[in-house]
């Protein structure tokens, strides 16, 4: 059963993006640790794998900026993981912040 859910997380330090996490498949959630599989770009067909959701970014203020750095990329992680994602890949990017399509791989791997 699929569902839409919109969460707003505040970064654990003041002054980091916010986090918007958007599921549309209802998985159980991993732990913050889980592998997860950082996709070049995202799959062209759902043979492999299928949305689970999305999880963006969004800048604070408009004196700063959302850099794709470590920090960051550990936030895409812990939400992914929270969705029960396997995989996730860069969507698109704005003045306002980056978006990453969060996937769950449908075949094991051969």
């Amino acid at each position: 059963m699929f569902r839409l859910s919109a969460v707003m997380l505040l970064a654990a330090a003041g002054c980091g993006p916010v986090v918007v996490a958007q599921r549309i498949a209802l998985l159980p959630e991993k732990p913050d640790s889980c592998v997860l599989t950082q996709l070049p770009q995202a799959p062209v067909t759902d043979a492999e794998y299928k949305i689970v959701g999305t999880v963006s970014l969004v800048r604070r203020n408009y004196q700063s900026g959302v850099d794709l750095d470590e920090a960051n990329l550990r936030l895409v992680h812990r939400e992914a993981c929270k969705m029960g994602g396997d995989a996730f890949a860069f969507l698109s990017q704005a003045p306002s912040g980056i978006d990453f399509t969060i996937f769950q791989r449908v075949h094991s791997p051969s």
